[in-house]
């Protein structure tokens, strides 16, 4: 997986820390905003998408 962490795993503690710093890096505060819905797959899902395209 080639993704960056930020875009697969949006709320774990990397990806909040790496987007903290960013905006620390330009100045800004980092407001997390939770009304956002990150859409969650399952891998069976993934998959018959895939095939049944």
């Amino acid at each position: 997986m080639k993704d960056a962490v930020v875009f697969t795993h949006p709320r774990s503690k990397p990806a909040v820390a790496y987007k903290k710093l960013a905006a620390a890096l330009i100045g800004q505060d980092y407001v997390e905003d939770y009304s956002v819905k990150v859409e969650k797959k399952g891998f069976f899902v993934s998959l018959f998408r895939k095939v049944f395209k």
